[in-house]
């Protein structure tokens, strides 16, 4: 090739400077300050235009934005790397019956904890935790070690456990996704397309769930008044709702009701899966890894 792009496809002419980390560095720096990219274009869309994303895609107007997924992976990523506990993060004490927080926590555990039920999972999961406890402590004494208690199960678990509850997270993406086809019904949709709602979806909670906690945190730490705290509150959900609404509405072109059944099931449906898989998944992973 002799000139500087392929006249078949565009590419440029590839160069020796184009294997340098300058070159890459260059690269990042033109996506990040792009701001007709479709980086900056895509994160406004998402913000403050609900629906556009979900709804260019499936009328197949691809090209200007980001690809749901990395759209998404990028919110993750965001996520990831925030230095903050968040809903989503669950420690051992709060996974487990109340007892056997108690017996991990020892003089930490607070008044009332013998009395928290534990996890939907607690059922299943009890038992082979206490059998997991056993069989390190015999391998420690065997070894000539002083064994291995609940508390140091809950130290190793809490240690890895924001790393791991961060990384599972997609999983509540084809479960939602199959609430939201349920809720949609009748659209003439396929399930990938509803997958691609709940990824957008998705992009926005993560950062609305950092924002949201990291408010109410600086908020009750410099003693506001409740009902102050609990308004403000409130607040946001009510803006994350109608967010929700409005992604629906315009993204499947559907009227207010159909357009708030939608949102319940993104919004409700996140919760449900939540409760009944994602915390007995994160539970399970984090157990056999720490």
């Amino acid at each position: 090739m002799t000139d500087a792009y392929c006249g078949a496809c565009g590419q440029k002419r590839f160069d020796e400077s184009d294997r340098r980390l300058g070159h890459l560095a260059a690269q990042c720096f033109e996506l990040l300050t792009d701001l007709d990219g479709r980086l900056w274009g895509s994160l406004r869309a998402l913000v403050l235009r609900p629906g556009v994303l979900d709804r260019d895609y499936m009328s197949g107007r691809r090209r200007r934005w980001l690809p749901p997924l990395t759209l998404y992976l990028l919110a993750n990523l965001v996520y990831f790397v925030a230095p903050l506990r968040a809903d989503f993060d669950l420690s051992f004490a709060s996974q487990v019956p109340g007892a056997m927080a108690v017996a991990a926590m020892g003089d930490e555990a607070p008044a009332g904890l013998e009395r928290f039920p534990g996890q939907l999972h607690g059922v299943v999961t009890a038992g082979p935790t206490r059998a997991l406890v056993a069989r390190r402590d015999a391998r420690d004494r065997a070894g000539g070690g002083d064994g291995y208690t609940l508390a140091e199960l809950r130290r190793d678990y809490d240690a890895i456990a924001a790393d791991v509850s961060k990384a599972l997270l997609i999983l509540h993406v084809p479960f939602v996704a199959l609430l939201l086809m349920a809720a949609m019904a009748g659209r003439g949709r396929y399930y990938a397309e509803h997958v691609v709602v709940t990824l957008h979806f998705f992009a926005l909670l993560l950062p609305a769930t950092l924002v949201f906690g990291q408010a109410v945190r600086w908020m009750l730490r410099h003693a506001w008044p409740a009902p102050l705290v609990t308004a403000l509150s409130t607040g946001l959900l009510v803006a994350l709702a109608a967010w929700t609404w409005r992604q629906v509405a315009r993204g499947y072109g559907v009227g207010w009701l159909r357009a708030a059944a939608g949102a319940l099931a993104l919004i409700a449906g996140t919760l449900l899966v939540n409760v009944t898989v994602y915390r007995a998944l994160q539970y399970v992973a984090t157990l056999l890894l720490s």
